[in-house]
């Protein structure tokens, strides 16, 4: 962001968006809520998801 690269910012929001899906396992792994896990956190990293690739392609 400091440089206005809208590239290498896609790549690490890309990059950033494992931390809910693996937080999202944890959670699955650990029998909590799936209605936890997927609503809070797998809908997180989609959105991060969708973010960085529009940031990519754009």
């Amino acid at each position: 962001m400091i440089y206005g690269d809208a590239h290498a910012l896609g790549w690490v929001m890309l990059t950033a968006a494992l931390w809910p899906v693996f937080d999202m396992l944890l959670i699955l792994r650990h029998r909590g809520k799936k209605a936890i896990a997927f609503g809070v956190h797998g809908v997180t990293a989609a959105v991060m998801v969708v973010a960085a690739l529009l940031l990519l392609l754009g």
